[in-house]
């Protein structure tokens, strides 16, 4: 699976969680950043992110079984 197959991945994940994603590990923010520039708790952030990559993980692999 190469970068644009695992972006597009990304992309198929709901907006809500999507934004932690790009903002954690494509703009480098740290936890307490991205909870700032969303307005939202850190522990939401925190807790939105591990569902964001649950789901990622869920659908790679299911991608990877195909």
């Amino acid at each position: 699976m190469d970068t644009l197959d695992i972006r597009n991945e990304i992309y198929s994940i709901r907006i809500t969680y999507w934004r932690k994603i790009r903002l954690r590990y494509f703009s480098g923010y740290i936890l307490s950043e991205t909870a700032q520039i969303l307005e939202i708790p850190r522990g939401t952030v925190v807790t939105r992110q591990r569902r964001a990559l649950q789901l990622l993980r869920l659908e790679l692999g299911e991608g990877i079984r195909k």
